[in-house]
């Protein structure tokens, strides 16, 4: 790859001038990378070695003259001598032939994806999460397209991954859908007059119509029929969860039917599926849980104290802000007591995460400081800022109707995200809830994900494919020798014409930038995986998209002879590879005709 090519001819000049004088100077010049300048006068790619002047105790421009003349030895044939420099950035532009190599390159290769940015780490990826009360919301379908892609985009970069979907069917939130569903029971029997008119004993949390979908399923059934009728109109004291089991083995798995059918219409799956009721409260043949084998270990680790009753984790100690309690005066324990036996389990897996990544909605900030200090007091973090542990917290997704923000449901019948899946389709939901950072909040334009405009940031990078495909049909009816596959297997020098027979300035240019940027996408990969940022592919598939039409506005693919045509032909390719490869990061298709 030529930017491997490019770093590695740096470090070997820095070593070549300045090994001897300063070995602090080669540790520095590793975190400096090739960049393209924003100004395309002073070339393909540059090096800022500014960062080099403390160690070496010289001014940049200095270090930039001093490292020349190795430099242009070492990428003889490569780039166009002589190099510049310009302050303390050393500036270079590739030559053709190296641009026609590097399209030959492009066009034998598997993957224009693939890198090792992340080889040899494991993360295991925690997200969405929901409870299994209802149908997921807005706010989870970004979680979901966040999560996948992040895991497509790690594997992409040579990582292990493994991901999971917690399954939060322990707690009050139960008791609440089951108490609804009840309501809706005796609502529907009181409407079929199979139990007398009378003031409805139960509450409904959970008012959405789901809930009397359910409750109508339930019924259909003789046998939970006769359950409902026998039950349904007794006092909500007098039914502990146990006694309301036969509803909760219907209603919790149709909830999470539900949810996983929407996840899998969104392109979304996990390697597992972890219920805290089954792994977190089920005793072992002694007796004990997963959660009070976890508050054993902070107990022998000193990490516990007893106050007024209470049971408290002392968090203050690693750096929250208050201890907090675990176990209740009454006996019973709190959620994070749950939630600290469960990162306990993730932390003490055989396949030894080097990192565990959860994503939480922005409302759940203040829980990362407590969850620090438990996994610090269990003794799997050796402080609060220690890496392997990981939130990325996702703001909120605002919907913007006719031009104003509105929330959903008050202008249109959209109450869920399987409704906005229905409205504007797969690939737009996707698209759209990860072309911002996850720590920005997210204006999500109905009517624009609709449209077939330009602005429309998925419509038009899927255009662009499309127009690439279509490309490729046209020419292909005009010379049918020229096919994906011979385009492939094209050589090196049946390339070459492709910068001589550029009819104009703006067209050799517009190749020239587009030929890079395709070049760049592993380095774009690979930037997104570490930093955690789907929302980068998304823009670089969107600047592919931009590009790509600039080539194509100046420069007429389909020529009368075929010499000229392959090569401009083979960028088309290259083109539509990489598009296809970028958007299947992030879980959106790559369509050729629409």
């Amino acid at each position: 790859m030529l930017l491997e090519r490019l770093q590695q001819a740096f470090l070997d000049s820095v070593s070549a001038v300045y090994a001897t004088d300063s070995p602090e100077a080669l540790v520095a010049a590793k975190s400096l990378h090739w960049e393209r300048p924003k100004n395309a006068s002073f070339g393909d790619y540059a090096i800022n070695v500014s960062p080099l002047s403390r160690p070496l105790k010289q001014a940049p421009p200095a270090i930039a003259q001093q490292v020349l003349q190795p430099l242009a030895e070492q990428l003889a044939g490569l780039v166009e001598l002589p190099l510049t420099v310009v302050g303390g950035f050393v500036n270079v532009r590739l030559t053709h032939q190296a641009l026609t190599k590097a399209l030959h390159a492009g066009l034998q290769a598997e993957s224009l994806v693939e890198n090792t940015a992340l080889t040899g780490q494991r993360f295991l990826l925690e997200y969405v999460s929901a409870n299994p009360t209802g149908p997921l919301h807005i706010g989870h379908g970004r979680w979901a397209a966040l999560g996948d892609s992040l895991a497509r985009i790690w594997r992409t970069s040579g990582a292990q991954v493994d991901t999971e979907f917690y399954i939060n069917d322990a707690g009050v939130q139960i008791e609440k859908i089951l108490h609804s569903v009840m309501f809706r029971l005796v609502e529907q029997l009181q409407a079929l007059n199979a139990l007398p008119q009378a003031e409805n004993p139960w509450t409904c949390h959970y008012p959405g119509a789901y809930v009397s979908d359910i409750a109508q399923a339930f019924l259909a059934v003789p046998a939970q029929h006769d359950w409902a009728l026998s039950h349904a109109g007794q006092a909500p004291e007098t039914l502990t969860r146990d006694a309301l089991a036969p509803l909760e083995s219907v209603v919790i798995p149709a909830v999470r039917a539900q949810q996983e059918a929407l996840l899998a219409k969104l392109g979304v799956t996990f390697d597992r599926w972890y219920s805290e009721k089954a792994e977190l409260h089920q005793a072992d043949a002694d007796g004990a849980t997963p959660i009070t084998r976890a508050l054993t270990v902070l107990e022998d680790r000193g990490w516990l104290k007893t106050e007024d009753d209470a049971l408290w984790l002392c968090a203050t100690r690693a750096g929250d802000e208050k201890d907090r309690v675990l176990r209740k005066k009454d006996g019973e324990y709190t959620y994070l007591s749950a939630d600290i036996a469960y990162h306990h389990e993730k932390f003490t897996r055989p396949q030894n995460y080097t990192h565990v990544v959860n994503i939480w909605g922005a409302d759940h900030h203040g829980y990362i400081p407590r969850m620090k200090a438990a996994l610090v007091a269990l003794g799997h973090l050796t402080d609060p800022t220690d890496a392997r542990f990981e939130v990325l917290l996702g703001q909120l997704v605002n919907l913007i109707v006719d031009g104003e923000k509105t929330r959903m449901g008050k202008r249109r019948q959209m109450l869920t995200l399987d409704d906005m899946v229905d409205e504007v389709g797969t690939d737009a939901v996707r698209f759209w809830m990860v072309s911002k950072a996850a720590d920005t909040a997210l204006d999500f334009n109905v009517d624009l994900a609709l449209s077939t405009a330009s602005e429309n940031p998925v419509f038009y990078a899927q255009y662009a494919h499309a127009r690439t495909a279509g490309i490729l049909r046209t020419v292909q009816a005009a010379f049918p020798e020229l096919t994906e596959a011979a385009l492939a297997q094209t050589s090196s020098d049946t390339l070459a014409p492709l910068w001589d027979a550029l009819e104009s300035d703006e067209a050799r240019h517009a190749a020239r930038q587009l030929l890079l940027h395709l070049n760049q996408a592993p380095h774009w990969v690979a930037n997104a995986a570490k930093h955690r940022a789907p929302h980068s592919i998304a823009r670089f598939v969107l600047e592919t998209a931009s590009l790509f039409h600039a080539f194509y506005t100046h420069c007429r693919v389909l020529t009368d002879t075929p010499t000229i045509t392959r090569p401009r032909l083979a960028l088309v390719l290259l083109t539509q590879r990489t598009i296809a490869q970028t958007l299947a990061l992030l879980g959106v298709t790559a369509p050729h005709q629409m």
